[in-house]
């Protein structure tokens, strides 16, 4: 339903938006994301995105008020098995053209009455392409690779609308802005194949509105409507969509959430998705709630949070995603 910075509880995915990493990591000091998958039966009976990333706190002060973070990451793309034919048209082997991605990832927050953060992550792309060809000797089935560099620049704020963040009831509005801004080109062994790199801009806002103790939020609830759009391909071809869904929490334990992506360009339907997550901090929080509160350290259990989220496009007639099947188990370390 949109990027990290546009979610309750995967706020801090690194792979869709670095300034995310910093603004909500507050008191956290490590997080670990792996493995993460994503499959795509219709497409490919073996077409997975996967990956995993490591974010780490470089620099807190005692209030939390500023957040320097650096963040690594690689993901694969694997793109199914395919058969290679000879010049010919007979069949000589099956191969699994991929693509891998590496990042570094720097961020900056400043948490105050108007929080906000800005965060830049470089991108190294490796990346196989299967051509089939037509089995003739002008046009024989071959596999390509190309090497590519990608920078992305990432800013979010977030500022409440009603209410405080201290207060029972807050109301807060949530704007992200990120832009592709330095490509190289995809260059294949056949010069013929090469192409510009992808220009990416996604913008979106999101409404969310907490109620309940602060500490422990009982309910928190979350719309958001985000504006995706690329330039790629050989012709240069614009493409976008519009991202909409709604998220809610309870005890910040528990959350359920449904989006709707409205995608003319490549799919030519509306795409509906629904998904579910659990966050183990939320849990150490109502079990302490519930017993006698006393000033002493955490321990070392009450400062991990275990979170497990899954996703699903439903096996409707949803265009090429359906049945899109995602998950992601991630742990982080609080100070």
């Amino acid at each position: 339903m949109g990027t990290g910075a546009l979610m309750l509880i995967d706020q801090e995915s690194v792979f869709y938006n670095p300034a995310a990493m910093a603004l909500y990591h507050l008191n956290k000091r490590m997080s670990v994301t792996s493995p993460n998958g994503t499959s795509v039966p219709p497409v490919s009976d073996d077409f997975k995105l996967s990956g995993s990333s490591l974010t780490y706190s470089v620099l807190q002060d005692e209030h939390n008020e500023n957040e320097l973070s650096v963040g690594v990451f690689f993901q694969r793309l694997s793109g199914g098995k395919n058969v290679v034919t000879s010049t010919f048209g007979v069949r000589q082997t099956v191969v699994e053209p991929s693509s891998t991605a590496y990042g570094l990832s720097l961020a900056y927050s400043r948490n105050g009455l108007l929080n906000y953060a800005f965060g830049v992550t470089g991108r190294y792309l490796n990346t196989e392409t299967f051509f089939p060809g037509n089995g003739s000797l002008e046009s024989p089935a071959t596999i390509e690779t190309a090497n590519i560099i990608l920078a992305d620049v990432s800013a979010i704020a977030e500022f409440p609308l009603l209410g405080t963040r201290t207060g029972e009831n807050a109301t807060l509005i949530r704007v992200s802005v990120l832009q592709t801004i330095i490509g190289s080109r995809f260059v294949f062994t056949d010069l013929a194949q090469a192409e510009p790199a992808p220009w990416i801009n996604q913008s979106g806002i999101a409404v969310l509105t907490e109620w309940g103790d602060p500490s422990l939020r009982s309910i928190s609830y979350l719309v958001s409507a985000e504006l995706y759009s690329d330039v790629s391909g050989p012709s240069q071809q614009f493409n976008s969509s519009v991202l909409t869904g709604m998220e809610a929490g309870f005890f910040e334990t528990f959350y359920l959430r449904f989006g709707a992506t409205f995608d003319g360009d490549r799919y030519e339907s509306t795409i509906f998705s629904y998904g579910a997550g659990f966050s183990s901090i939320g849990l150490l929080k109502l079990i302490e709630s519930a017993q006698t509160r006393a000033s002493k350290k955490r321990s070392l259990w009450q400062s991990i949070d275990l979170r497990f989220d899954i996703a699903k496009i439903p096996n409707q007639n949803y265009g090429k995603l359906s049945q899109t099947n995602s998950w992601k188990v991630s742990l982080s370390w609080y100070k």
